[in-house]
């Protein structure tokens, strides 16, 4: 028998562009048992990671192909129970790291 992963979706605002939502917004899901097998830092740094892109995206005047797969994809942001594969944590934090304000 295969074990069901939970879900969590989260629609992008222009709110988690900020680090500080993003981490008041990680505490909310984790407060509220909506998620487990994360810390704090990595939903918010997911949350971020998703937002940062889908309005990066938004800027580009033609949206196409690429540009529009990747916006699909950011929103809404789906967290697994657990977190995401290694490599994207790992893009998660970095983006985190180089963006976050």
């Amino acid at each position: 028998m295969k074990l069901r992963r939970k879900y969590h979706g989260v629609r992008v605002e222009h709110r988690f562009l900020s680090g500080h939502e993003c981490l008041k917004e990680a505490h909310l899901i984790i407060a509220e048992k909506k998620l487990s097998g994360m810390s704090r830092q990595e939903i918010a740094e997911e949350i971020f990671a998703h937002t940062y892109v889908y309005y990066l995206c938004e800027r580009i005047p033609f949206r196409k192909g690429p540009v529009r797969f990747l916006m699909s994809r950011a929103d809404p942001i789906d967290m697994a129970e657990g977190g995401d594969t290694p490599l994207r944590k790992l893009l998660y934090h970095l983006i985190w790291k180089i963006r976050c304000r």
